[in-house]
């Protein structure tokens, strides 16, 4: 399996992936963990939806400025 990404100024990147596939609920309950360790609740699930809309974002650059954590 592999995943391909084209950017912005037309570059393809392309990485094989060796991994076994796991579920929908699987990597939410992934997300929520790890994330979990950094934000609160109410940040986990508010950047989860964020996320899950990355791809109508015609820039993302303010999702990643969200990103950002204090430490």
């Amino acid at each position: 399996m592999g995943i391909t990404v084209r950017t912005g100024r037309g570059e393809v990147l392309r990485q094989e992936l060796r991994y076994p596939l796991m579920r929908e609920e699987e990597i939410q309950e992934k997300f929520r963990s790890l994330v979990g360790l950094r934000l609160s609740a109410d940040r986990v699930m508010d950047l989860e939806q964020k996320l899950l809309s990355v791809e109508r974002e015609e820039n993302v650059a303010s999702l990643f400025q969200q990103l950002e954590i204090e430490i």
